[in-house]
Protein backbone atom coordinates (compact mmCIF):
# COMPACT_ATOMS: atom_id res chain seq x y z
CA UNK A 1 0.00 0.00 0.00
CA UNK A 2 2.82 2.39 0.85
CA UNK A 3 4.61 1.50 -2.39
CA UNK A 4 1.49 2.37 -4.37
CA UNK A 5 1.20 5.75 -2.67
CA UNK A 6 4.90 6.65 -2.82
CA UNK A 7 5.24 5.52 -6.43
CA UNK A 8 2.59 7.82 -7.80
CA UNK A 9 -0.68 6.64 -6.32
CA UNK A 10 -3.34 9.33 -6.14
CA UNK A 11 -2.50 11.99 -3.55
CA UNK A 12 -6.15 12.88 -3.04
CA UNK A 13 -7.18 9.30 -2.24
CA UNK A 14 -7.70 7.78 1.19
CA UNK A 15 -5.62 4.66 1.83
CA UNK A 16 -6.60 2.09 4.46
CA UNK A 17 -4.89 -1.13 5.50
CA UNK A 18 -6.11 -4.09 7.48
CA UNK A 19 -6.11 -7.83 7.96
CA UNK A 20 -9.03 -9.99 6.94
CA UNK A 21 -9.61 -11.65 10.27
CA UNK A 22 -13.19 -11.68 11.57
CA UNK A 23 -12.78 -8.05 12.63
CA UNK A 24 -11.06 -7.29 9.32
CA UNK A 25 -14.08 -8.51 7.37
CA UNK A 26 -16.29 -6.18 9.42
CA UNK A 27 -13.84 -3.35 8.75
CA UNK A 28 -13.98 -4.09 5.00
CA UNK A 29 -17.77 -3.80 5.04
CA UNK A 30 -17.48 -0.39 6.73
CA UNK A 31 -14.80 0.78 4.29
CA UNK A 32 -17.02 -0.01 1.32
CA UNK A 33 -19.73 2.20 2.77
CA UNK A 34 -17.57 5.33 3.26
CA UNK A 35 -17.54 6.36 -0.37
CA UNK A 36 -19.48 5.62 -3.54
CA UNK A 37 -16.39 3.97 -5.08
CA UNK A 38 -13.86 1.89 -3.17
CA UNK A 39 -11.05 -0.10 -4.80
CA UNK A 40 -9.23 -2.78 -2.80
CA UNK A 41 -5.74 -4.02 -3.54
CA UNK A 42 -5.44 -7.20 -1.54
CA UNK A 43 -2.06 -8.88 -1.06
CA UNK A 44 -2.20 -12.39 0.32
CA UNK A 45 -0.66 -15.76 -0.52
CA UNK A 46 -3.66 -17.29 -2.32
CA UNK A 47 -2.36 -18.13 -5.81
CA UNK A 48 -2.22 -21.86 -5.10
CA UNK A 49 -5.99 -21.71 -4.45
CA UNK A 50 -6.57 -20.63 -8.06
CA UNK A 51 -4.02 -22.41 -10.20
CA UNK A 52 -1.06 -24.74 -9.82
CA UNK A 53 1.85 -22.76 -11.24
CA UNK A 54 4.50 -25.32 -10.38
CA UNK A 55 6.46 -26.72 -7.46
CA UNK A 56 6.14 -23.60 -5.29
CA UNK A 57 2.33 -23.71 -5.64
CA UNK A 58 2.27 -27.35 -4.54
CA UNK A 59 4.58 -26.74 -1.58
CA UNK A 60 2.63 -23.67 -0.55
CA UNK A 61 -0.70 -25.53 -0.66
CA UNK A 62 0.75 -28.35 1.46
CA UNK A 63 2.20 -25.83 3.94
CA UNK A 64 -1.18 -24.10 4.35
CA UNK A 65 -3.00 -27.43 4.78
CA UNK A 66 -0.43 -28.56 7.36
CA UNK A 67 -0.87 -25.34 9.37
CA UNK A 68 -4.66 -25.11 8.98
CA UNK A 69 -4.37 -21.69 7.35
CA UNK A 70 -6.65 -19.87 4.93
CA UNK A 71 -7.67 -22.13 2.08
CA UNK A 72 -10.81 -20.32 0.92
CA UNK A 73 -9.85 -16.74 0.04
CA UNK A 74 -10.12 -17.32 -3.72
CA UNK A 75 -13.50 -19.08 -3.49
CA UNK A 76 -14.83 -16.40 -1.12
CA UNK A 77 -13.70 -13.65 -3.50
CA UNK A 78 -15.31 -15.41 -6.48
CA UNK A 79 -18.55 -15.92 -4.54
CA UNK A 80 -18.67 -12.22 -3.57
CA UNK A 81 -18.22 -11.37 -7.26
CA UNK A 82 -20.97 -13.81 -8.35
CA UNK A 83 -23.31 -12.40 -5.66
CA UNK A 84 -22.79 -8.89 -7.00
CA UNK A 85 -21.09 -7.66 -3.81
CA UNK A 86 -17.84 -6.70 -5.58
CA UNK A 87 -16.36 -6.53 -9.06
CA UNK A 88 -13.03 -8.31 -9.54
CA UNK A 89 -10.81 -6.20 -11.77
CA UNK A 90 -7.57 -8.16 -11.81
CA UNK A 91 -5.50 -10.84 -10.11
CA UNK A 92 -1.78 -11.51 -10.25
CA UNK A 93 -0.90 -14.95 -8.96
CA UNK A 94 2.34 -15.58 -7.09
CA UNK A 95 3.46 -12.12 -8.10
CA UNK A 96 5.85 -11.23 -5.30
CA UNK A 97 8.16 -13.66 -3.60
CA UNK A 98 10.09 -11.14 -1.49
CA UNK A 99 13.03 -12.88 0.11
CA UNK A 100 11.24 -16.20 0.57
CA UNK A 101 10.38 -18.02 -2.67
CA UNK A 102 8.22 -20.46 -0.69
CA UNK A 103 5.91 -17.67 0.48
CA UNK A 104 4.66 -16.10 -2.77
CA UNK A 105 2.17 -13.27 -2.51
CA UNK A 106 -0.72 -12.89 -4.93
CA UNK A 107 -2.59 -9.66 -5.59
CA UNK A 108 -6.36 -9.32 -6.05
CA UNK A 109 -7.81 -6.01 -7.22
CA UNK A 110 -11.52 -5.57 -6.71
CA UNK A 111 -13.95 -2.71 -6.22
CA UNK A 112 -17.34 -1.83 -4.89
CA UNK A 113 -20.32 -2.21 -7.19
Amino acid sequence: MFKIFYNGGGVNLRYFGGEFTSSGVEMAKKLVSIAPFVRCIHAEPFGFQVKDLGEVSKEHRNFFIKNGWNLNFASTLKKANQNGDIIIEDAMLEYSCGTDPFNPTSIAVYRSV
